[in-house]
């Protein structure tokens, strides 16, 4: 067979591929290597941005898709009969697990293991392993665990091994490396490695690695293998109906520790982390501890199998990710496979091994005359996004324009006005501002999404809103509810499945059930589609489109990723869940907001937003003559419902009337001329108030019960069950009951006070952050405030998140452009370090504090650099980033996904950061809440490969105590809940920006919770990671542990 093609051939036509994703967080990340090569688009153009250079994600969607290894149709009949006529090549992806076990890689043996498969294959990490092991070979932990580590390649050919010549017998297929050079560094995402002792005669070797020991630290105490093994298989199996989720018991916990007592975590890690060693001008790694390196004895490289080959058969692994955005030569690596598949169809038609039709098929495809058929097209559609086509034949474009239809009237319309105000001190007088035109102007809660850090890049705009009504989910019971009072009793039922359609001669069809995800997208659709959305004249052209004009904020707790992640595991119910009364909570809650005020921080302009409905009639909203726009109807049926009884018909309607626009308008001018006279007696709190606020917070899990965890997180890395855990736990604290003083209203309690927007004040002042928020939501069966002598207390505090968080989780305007920004990797700055607050701004004389500066600039500039080097540090947000590329990847086109700042340090109030950048291009047809679903949860809040992970961390969270009484509140597990989920905005224009929700006080009454935490691989040190844990803490609260 003929040499693979050079470089050039990735302008022909692509062979058909399955892509077998074995839930992998990386799979998708292979179109990258399937593009073929071509110009940059123009940075000008008339075309819409969604169709430029989007030929290659075309071709794409014709000639690739991706099945899950569980799908049906790839069982060995189904795929003999429906998938291999219709296609060239096969690539096996990377994914947790081993490929022994038939759960993680049974599919994917039998491809490999049938004798007729007579298809060219690709196997890529755990598809290479399965290579093998399909042959006969075995897997075996590596020595050398490398998760987002590079590895040089030492091809075959040319290396030679402790004195001997390498073995290289031919083949008659040619080498999947050729042309690649020796030393390519590529990234490697595996802690198993083939066993070359038990290889088969039939594969060889074509290229090595050689890896030094693991410099990882041993572990503070070994669990047992052989109880965590059992815990891991209980926890992926899935649950029983009904039943809460299974999680490793405080019995087995403890049995694996084998500890007695807690010892005195703070003294220990004292003694063991000296403080100059976050300070030092090392550039070492910080799992380097020359104490806690593996046994020196094993200091010898070890000789590792990073590429396979069949002797007989196109057959090719590797062990490597060449998709990974820091490997090199992937691109180069995949067109020889596609060559190979190219030239593999062609000798078998000139040596007559096709029948003439199977041939003629053939010869189509290779040369782009053929594609894949609309069934598989369909087929793949849960894994990547298919974007609108009204069906998916050969012929059919999947961006193709939509056919034109008759215009009609809208039932909607956004207005707008520019402000024209007297200059004043925005940003220190914005919580004034809020207290009198938002604060209490609405009956189910308030809304400020505020961008508090200045002179931030992301920090652009700020938004006020008064929001109309609520709604609120639970995943556990799928119950949507609307309220339009903070009395969540007084809750009505929306239904989110669609009506029965059909006409009278074909009956009618029960629509599928449908998720709350897919019920938001179609409504925020539906608004589209039924609003004037305007032209945005009072905004800046920059920003036109990526502002927020009315629609939904709120948040998606973390718990929604079951419906996210199609998970067959219900919703975790919890000790806490009993213990504090919140099985009922809502899993996200959006406030429908049909006015909002945004500041532009850049150009100090101030505009008023209204969405404003049709003449006097609530309601045609969205309709077409011939079908309804149900999702909206849901909504304003689930209003009438609300008021009936109720004299307030504002309260039932969607939108206000232009005059009641005008009139708000007026309004929240009148506030904005009053702010330059409130300027003379306000006083902005200090930064240090939020300490003196907020009661100590006390961590659910004592250090020694969280750092063994880690150690639990650490073993299943150490099997291949994951590649990066991002570990986290929360802490909390109750408030002093309320009393009365300066009243502000009648019942003698500051205003502040019950919403907790006063405590919000002072941690704004103590945290500004570019993603900060203020949200005041209903009431949910909150716990009664009580006195220290168990009376009943005054006044309840409600319900609010205090967001200071300062990463951004994903934004999409109004013409598809999408971009995320993942944050893994902190350093504390210099003064906010474990007892380094003497030397902060203030509290001595002008030399101190002369001498202080010097000390803190000196010591940041160590501490980027530092971070910047981290081999650990760049390794957790290298994992993140490649998964967010195929996260984008799902929804985006393939060629418009890229990466323009990769691992940037950033500096904010008290930490250093690592920042990537990660932009794409919506499909058309993908709303922004499908594009937020397949993104969900923010990888950097769960780790890779994300479905897996997220089953191993709800039992490795949610398991009791092993060191403390169960009948402590420290030692009941909690669910996640808000925290590491995402809040942020979805407009009616479909635009929508969100933050990961880090760096957050949620306070429920009396009860305020802070969740903090960190990713765990296997360079992780259980110590250190509990002090980064104390170090996010440490800029918002005090923290007794």
């Amino acid at each position: 067979m003929a040499s693979p093609a050079a470089p050039t051939e990735g302008r022909l036509p692509l062979p058909r591929i399955l892509i077998v994703d074995h839930h992998d967080s990386y799979t998708l990340n292979l179109f990258t290597l399937l593009l073929p090569d071509q110009p940059p688009p123009p940075q000008q153009s008339s075309q819409p941005r969604d169709t430029l250079s989007n030929s290659a994600s075309h071709q794409l969607s014709e000639r690739v898709f991706v099945l899950p290894h569980t799908h049906p149709l790839l069982r060995p009949d189904a795929f003999r009969r429906h998938v291999r006529p219709h296609i060239d090549a096969i690539i096996l992806s990377p994914g947790p697990g081993s490929p022994d076990n038939p759960d993680d890689f049974g599919a994917a043996d039998a491809l490999l293991r049938d004798d007729d498969l007579g298809l060219p294959v690709l196997g890529v990490c755990l598809g290479h392993q399965g290579l093998a092991t399909a042959f006969g070979g075995r897997v075996v932990k590596a020595r050398s665990v490398r998760h987002g580590l590079k590895t040089a390649l030492c091809i075959a050919a040319a290396e030679t091994a402790k004195g001997q010549q390498l073995p290289t017998t031919s083949s008659p297929y040619p080498c999947l490396l050729e042309g690649i050079a020796e030393g390519t560094q590529v990234i490697r995402y595996n802690s198993l490695t083939v066993d070359i002792d038990t290889l088969p005669s039939c594969l060889r070797v074509t290229a090595w690695g050689f890896d030094e020991p693991c410099k990882a630290p041993l572990p503070h105490t070994r669990p047992r293998t052989d109880l965590l093994r059992s815990c891991v298989q209980h926890a992926l199996r899935p649950a029983q109906s009904g039943s809460t989720t299974p999680r490793y018991s405080a019995e087995q916990l403890a049995a694996s520790s084998g500890r007695s007592t807690p010892s005195d975590a703070a003294q220990r890690l004292r003694s063991k982390l000296a403080l100059d060693s976050l300070a030092s001008d090392s550039s070492s790694s910080l799992g380097e501890l020359d104490e806690d390196l593996h046994d020196p004895a094993q200091d010898d490289l070890d000789r590792v199998v990073l590429a396979l080959q069949h002797r007989t058969r196109p057959l090719y692994g590797v062990q490597f990710h060449p998709e990974s955005i820091e490997s090199s030569s992937g691109r180069h690596m995949m067109r020889n496979f596609l060559a190979i598949v190219r030239s593999y169809w062609a000798a078998k038609a000139e040596a007559g091994q096709l029948d003439p039709t199977e041939a003629a098929a053939r010869r189509d495809a290779i040369e782009g005359r053929a594609t894949l058929p609309a069934e598989l097209r369909l087929a793949g559609a849960r894994c990547v996004a298919a974007g609108k086509a009204a069906s998916l034949t050969p012929s059919s474009l999947v961006d193709t324009e939509p056919t034109s239809s008759p215009p009609r009237s809208k039932d909607f319309h956004i207005i707008s006005t520019r402000l024209d105000v007297p200059p004043f001190e925005c940003e220190r007088l914005a919580p004034e501002l809020f207290r009198r035109a938002f604060q209490h102007k609405s009956n189910v809660g308030a809304v400020w999404l505020d961008s508090a850090r200045l002179k931030d890049p992301h920090s652009r705009f700020s938004y006020m809103a008064v929001p109309t009504f609520v709604l609120s989910y639970n995943a556990s019971t799928r119950q949507l509810r609307l309220m339009t009072t903070r009395d969540a009793s007084k809750a009505v039922l929306v239904s989110m499945d669609e009506p029965p359609h059909g006409n009278s001669a074909a009956g009618t069809h029960p629509a599928e059930p449908t998720s709350f995800w897919t019920f938001m997208d179609r409504l925020q659709s539906a608004f589209k589609a039924a609003a004037d959305l305007g032209d945005d004249d009072a905004l800046a052209t920059e920003a036109a489109g990526s502002v927020f004009r009315t629609g939904f904020v709120g948040y998606f707790g973390y718990e929604m990723k079951g419906e996210s992640l199609n998970l067959d595991s219900p919703v975790p119910s919890t000790d806490a869940d009993q213990h504090d009364g919140r099985r009922d909570r809502p899993d996200c809650e959006f406030l429908f907001c049909d006015r909002v005020l945004a500041f532009d921080h850049h150009l100090r302009q101030w505009t008023a937003f209204a969405l404003t409905r049709a003449g006097s009639s609530p309601l045609q909203a969205g309709a077409t003559s011939t079908q309804p726009c149900w999702p909206v109807s849901a909504i304003q049926d689930a209003l009438r419902r609300s008021g009936s009884g109720s004299d307030d018909v504002r309260a039932q309607q969607l939108a206000v009337t232009e005059s009641e626009a005008q009139q708000w308008f007026d309004e929240v001018s009148q506030a904005l001329h009053e702010m330059p006279d409130a300027a003379k007696s306000y006083r902005a709190p200090a930064a240090h108030a939020i300490k003196d606020a907020l009661p100590p917070l006390q961590p659910r899990l004592s250090a020694d019960e969280y750092m063994h965890r880690i150690e639990l997180a650490r073993d299943e890395i150490l099997r291949g069950e994951s590649y990066e855990l991002c570990l986290t736990t929360q802490f909390r604290g109750r408030m002093p009951p309320l009393v009365a003083g300066a009243a502000s209203d009648a019942s003698g309690i500051d205003r502040d006070e019950l919403d907790h927007f006063g405590l919000y004040c002072k941690l704004r002042a103590r945290n500004p952050a570019p993603y900060s928020a203020f949200i005041r939501l209903p009431d949910h069966a909150l716990a009664p405030s009580t006195t220290e002598a168990g009376a009943a207390a005054g006044p309840q505090r409600g319900r609010s998140i205090l967001c200071t968080s300062p990463e951004r989780f994903i934004r999409i305007t109004q013409q598809g452009e999408v971009e995320m920004k993942p944050i893994k990797g902190t350093l504390a700055r210099a003064g906010y370090g474990q007892d380094e607050e003497g030397m902060r701004a203030g509290g001595g004389t002008a030399d101190e504090e002369e001498e202080k500066l010097r000390w803190r600039q000196a010591g940041d500039a160590r501490r980027r650099q530092r971070l910047a080097a981290d081999v650990k540090e760049r390794a957790e947000n290298l994992m993140i980033v490649d998964l967010i590329r195929a996260d984008l990847q799902s929804f985006c086109h393939a060629d418009s996904v890229v990466v323009p700042k990769l691992m940037s340090v950033e500096t904010y109030e008290t930490v250093h950061q690592l920042v990537t950048t990660v932009r794409g291009q919506l499909k058309r047809g993908v709303g922004s809440v499908e594009a937020v679903q397949r993104c969900f949860p923010p990888g950097s809040m769960t780790g890779a490969p994300k479905r897996r992970s997220v089953q191993l961390l709800e039992r490795l969270e949610l398991s009791p105590s092993s060191t403390s009484s169960s009948s402590s509140s420290s030692s009941v597990a909690a669910r996640r809940g808000v925290y590491s989920g995402a809040l942020g905005w979805m407009g009616i224009d479909g635009a929508a920006d969100f933050a990961v929700v880090i760096r957050t006080l949620v306070a429920e009454g009396d009860d305020v919770s802070i969740g903090a935490g960190g990713a765990i691989t296997y360079l992780s040190d259980p110590a250190k990671e509990w002090i980064e844990v104390l170090d996010k803490l440490r800029a918002l609260a005090n923290v007794h542990v």
